[in-house]
């Protein structure tokens, strides 16, 4: 009521008026010229206390903040998304409020100016005082206008999308007065707008995977989840980043396996503005290979000599190797290095013999050629393999797994000294003391047996042909080994008679011609 008043000009006075009791007076000394007897209501009854806040609402005409052209409007858009590239892009008008409440049709406003800068378009120009809206008409005969800011963002490069996504970052977009003094935010946590941005296509690595054969391959290393940490966090900000599980899987054999990646939103977006695309995520499709290594197992060793007779133990004189390499089969090249280690090395093998025909691993040599089979062992169980034989022995390598034990003999040389020319000498030859075979000598000749066993070698004349002669003597036995394959034995006789029992003369040789063609 009193616009132009200073001071209260209130004078306090307080008097006594017993134990306790005080008056106090105030008297107004200063007095200003009232300007309007209205502002002041009073009310008896709430009819009345309705009525005065009626009348006070109609009579309210003038902002009660300064809010001139200085004003600016700042709209700081979220981390999701892009401003328009230039301020031009940023249309600006402005509508008259009607009375009604409604607004006629926006047209460009003039006076006003749109920057961009550090994420934000501000506006200035714009007088909130002089077109402050009201429902009463003011001086001007107008009842204000309202400010219409339009421009276009756009999802950021490198943001998943997802739902009700912010658009604005409401802490920093409000009004500013002309001292840049925040006067109001446009929102809050609950009220800034969101919307439904659509979910990229998933990007990721297949990878493929070497495994050795009877191994096992994670279905989760078959792909690689992308990740976004630190500065790029905000990228993935409202999509969950999943891929496909499962067992390990086991191939047998080179195989291709699908793996998925998903981006699904993390919340239903049904309360944004946004796509279709809002009810659900983004899923991608790749292919990974997983590779088998399998073994190629070769082994070589070499035919062996052994004597007639003698002793001999499978794999005796073998000088036997063995090399493993794993490789993929299907001939694929440029794969991954496999993972963990070889099932089994070289180092891991064995070579395993067995005597063809036998139980046991240790046999007397007999006089023909004996086949050994190898195999490849791992402990108890057989490997498979390609094993190679070579053979110094005149015969051809071969890769049947066998190798063969070619069985020498030794020679023993009976000698007749002393005797009489074509007369025939019967010896029995001893082979360790037991009577082995029987050979005649005519006159002093000498017969040679041929495929003996190893062993030691004596003769004995047989009397009954030579009875003629003193006892006859003999040269050393022999010893016959594959360190000493032949010798000789020598019988020495001396004639005592000339005559056989007949009285006839010295006995002669038969010989026996046989006709050509003959039988």
């Amino acid at each position: 009521n009193y616009p132009s008043a200073s001071s209260l000009g209130l004078t306090r006075a307080t008097a006594g008026l017993g134990i306790l009791h005080y008056k106090v007076t105030y008297t107004i000394t200063d007095n200003a010229t009232s300007a309007a007897n209205n502002y002041y209501l009073t009310a008896n009854d709430s009819t009345s206390l309705n009525r005065i806040f009626k009348t006070i609402s109609d009579n309210i005409q003038t902002a009660n903040i300064d809010l001139g052209s200085a004003t600016v409007v700042k709209d700081t858009v979220s981390p999701y998304f892009d401003l328009p590239a230039k301020a031009s892009d940023v249309k600006l008008y402005t509508a008259a409020a009607k009375a009604d409440g409604t607004f006629e049709n926006e047209v460009p406003a003039s006076g006003v100016t749109a920057t961009i800068k550090d994420g934000a378009v501000s506006v200035t120009g714009f007088d909130f005082n002089a077109n402050f809206v009201t429902d009463k008409v003011k001086a001007d005969n107008t009842y204000g206008k309202k400010l219409i800011i339009k421009f276009v963002v756009t999802p950021k490069e490198g943001f998943l999308g997802g739902n009700d996504v912010p658009t604005n970052d409401y802490q920093n977009s409000g009004v500013y007065d002309k001292t840049g003094a925040l006067v109001e935010q446009f929102a809050d946590a609950n009220t800034t707008p969101t919307v439904n941005v659509p979910i990229s296509e998933p990007t990721f690595t297949a990878n493929d995977k070497t495994i050795y054969e009877s191994q096992s391959a994670s279905v989760t290393d078959l792909y690689t989840l992308p990740t976004f940490t630190g500065d790029d966090a905000w990228k993935a900000a409202y999509v969950n980043i999943s891929g496909t599980t499962g067992s390990d899987v086991t191939p047998t054999d080179c195989t291709n396996y699908d793996v998925t990646v998903t981006y699904a939103p993390k919340t239903d977006g049904k309360n944004s503005a946004g796509t279709a695309n809002a009810m659900g995520g983004v899923s991608k499709t790749q292919t990974a290979t997983v590779h088998v290594l399998k073994p190629t197992v070769t082994a070589t060793v070499n035919d062996v000599q052994a004597y007639y007779g003698e002793t001999y133990t499978a794999g005796a004189g073998v000088t036997g190797s063995i090399s493993v390499t794993w490789t993929d089969k299907n001939g694929h090249t440029g794969i991954p290095a496999a993972s963990g280690n070889a099932p089994y090395t070289q180092d891991d093998l064995d070579l395993a013999y067995s005597l063809a025909g036998s139980a046991d691993s240790t046999i007397t040599v007999p006089k023909t050629d004996v086949d050994v089979t190898v195999k490849v062992m791992k402990g108890t169980v057989e490997i498979p393999a390609t094993i190679t034989t070579t053979c110094s022995y005149g015969c051809a390598d071969a890769t049947d797994g066998v190798y063969t034990v070619h069985v020498q003999t030794c020679q023993l040389t009976v000698t007749k000294a002393g005797g009489t020319a074509g007369e025939p000498y019967v010896f029995t030859v001893l082979k360790d003391d037991v009577a082995y075979t029987e050979v005649t000598v005519v006159g002093n000749g000498s017969e040679t047996i041929c495929e003996l066993p190893v062993g030691t070698y004596t003769i004995e004349e047989d009397t009954g042909w030579s009875w003629r002669f003193k006892n006859p003597s003999y040269c050393e036995g022999v010893t016959l080994s594959k360190n000493k394959t032949s010798g000789t034995i020598t019988c020495t006789n001396t004639l005592n008679s000339k005559k056989w029992l007949n009285g006839f003369s010295d006995v002669v040789k038969n010989v026996f011609d046989v006709p050509k063609g003959g039988d």
